[in-house]
């Protein structure tokens, strides 16, 4: 999985403490870049917190309801057939102001998004984000169409590569012609929530609009984040590697 929201936080911080500060009282820019994205002025607010790891991954931001949809690392559920459970929490109100902020725990059941993980948002007229499920021991994952309104139901577009189930998809890009990339690792297999894989850890492109779907990138440790530039011609790929967990 890809570093939490606090670790990149936690980055910000100490990259600012310790290489000094050309940018803000929080911020080290090492390319212009990154100052335009972020602004004159930016800052770090604590919206929610909490006891548990709801605020781990995704962090979409839905501009026509301007709220930030947040998955949470894996959570602790005897309840399933793994022990194990995430959540999808969006979050609501003024997020300028921690006082005016909500935070709800979607109802796993209503939007059916198995184990979700990375998040996108699709094209702007589709008013839908695009979200990776990973899957669970009896249920495959694949990518789903959030509609980030209440009752934030969810459409599974895509569970297999042919006639096999993907291993765990983890993270997820679009570019601007809707194409769909997103990595799948072995990661659920590792953690014990997917069955034995039967796919490499490759990273993969899907058209929606047409169903195609084809490999784009393989030879990975653990395949795992994915980012696009703003013209979708170069798409990047973060390899965690093994991590020293591999089940037996």
């Amino acid at each position: 999985m890809a570093p939490s929201f606090a670790t990149y936080l936690a980055y910000a911080l100490l990259i600012g403490g310790v290489l000094g500060d050309s940018y803000s009282t929080s911020f080290y820019s090492a390319s212009p870049s990154f100052k335009a994205i972020l602004g004159e002025d930016p800052k770090v607010t604590l919206l929610p917190e909490s006891d548990r790891a709801l605020f781990h991954e995704g962090g979409v931001y839905d501009p026509s309801t301007k709220s930030l949809f947040v998955t949470s690392d894996n959570l602790d559920d005897n309840s399933t057939a793994s022990g194990l459970i995430s959540y999808l929490s969006v979050i609501t109100g003024d997020l300028s102001s921690p006082s005016s902020v909500d935070v709800e725990t979607l109802n796993g059941s209503t939007h059916g998004i198995i184990f979700p993980l990375g998040g996108y948002r699709y094209l702007a007229s589709s008013g839908v984000i695009a979200w990776i499920g990973q899957g669970s021991l009896t249920e495959p994952g694949g990518v789903w169409f959030l509609n980030p309104r209440p009752p934030y139901n969810a459409t599974q577009i895509l569970s297999s590569y042919g006639e096999y189930s993907f291993n765990s998809p983890n993270d997820i890009a679009v570019n601007p012609a809707g194409e769909i990339y997103f990595s799948d690792p072995v990661i659920g297999y590792d953690s014990g929530f997917r069955p034995e894989p039967t796919l490499p850890n490759q990273v993969y492109r899907f058209n929606p609009a047409t169903g195609e779907i084809r490999v784009v990138a393989d030879g990975f440790g653990r395949s795992n984040g994915v980012g696009i530039n703003a013209d979708g011609s170069v798409v990047y790929i973060i390899d965690t590697g093994v991590q020293g967990f591999i089940r037996a």
